[in-house]
């Protein structure tokens, strides 16, 4: 049987080869390609991934670059530039979560077109099977209004073995 079949019954022990709400499955997923991910958590409350932050709030985020199957990606540029939500001179590099060659990696805390800080990380490849992270903090303008929306997005380009810019 191939699809989804929904039951609302209580589970027992099943009986195998019977198809039922019970029956076991091995399930095998594979990911292929180029994956880049940006994640946050608020170190304040301890909320990950975060979903709410308040005025003042310290918050980590995570970028992460990685390749599963495909040829080497290269010439990778990655620009985080933040908001003007953030308080100038914040933005510090976790480094013990950040596994991107130091050589790789610039930042200024004051830095970006608000002055609040900004990442670049510039002449990374990666190769079939690998990832990289990088981990930084900043924090909140304990000035904020209740219900602010803080959008803040990475941005990513890169050469695949083909020449083809990948963004």
């Amino acid at each position: 049987y191939t699809g989804r079949r929904e039951y609302d019954k209580k589970l027992t022990d099943g009986k195998p080869g019977t198809l039922d709400f019970q029956d076991a499955w091995t399930v095998t997923a594979a990911r292929a390609g180029y994956y880049f991910k940006k994640t946050v958590q608020n170190l304040t409350t301890g909320a990950y991934p975060a979903t709410v932050a308040f005025p003042g709030d310290r918050l980590r985020y995570t970028l992460l670059i990685q390749n599963f199957t495909w040829p080497t990606l290269s010439n990778i540029i990655v620009n985080d530039d933040l908001s003007a939500f953030f308080v100038p001179g914040s933005l510090s590099i976790n480094w013990a979560g950040t596994t991107i060659p130091s050589g790789n990696v610039s930042f200024n805390p004051n830095g970006g077109m608000n002055g609040t800080g900004s990442i670049t990380i510039n002449g990374l490849s990666v190769v079939t099977d690998q990832q990289y992270q990088i981990q930084f903090d900043a924090t909140l303008d304990s000035t904020l209004t209740n219900s602010t929306n803080v959008l803040h997005q990475a941005s990513m380009t890169a050469n695949d073995s083909k020449g083809t810019t990948r963004s």
